[in-house]
């Protein structure tokens, strides 16, 4: 999934210097940053549920692939 960010100066500033010194990409450090901040504002119940729970538009091609195709596949 694509998402545009929009910093700040002052955050630009800072992730600039902390891509500077580490060598992460932006994506990785955003990924990181962003997991870092929900986990400590959501409850451990709340974080959980929410990564068991499956995301409805995935629902339907999971079941596909993990049940396979079916007999319509192999016929000619």
């Amino acid at each position: 999934m694509t998402k545009k960010v929009v910093l700040n100066e002052n955050v630009n500033r800072l992730v600039d210097e902390y891509i500077r010194r580490t060598g992460i990409n932006f994506d990785d450090l955003t990924n990181k940053a962003l997991k870092c901040y929900i986990v400590n504002k959501l409850s451990s119940k709340d974080v959980k549920n929410t990564l068991k729970r499956k995301d409805p538009d995935t629902y339907p091609i999971d079941d596909i692939l993990k049940n396979g195709f079916g007999n319509w596949i192999n016929e000619q």
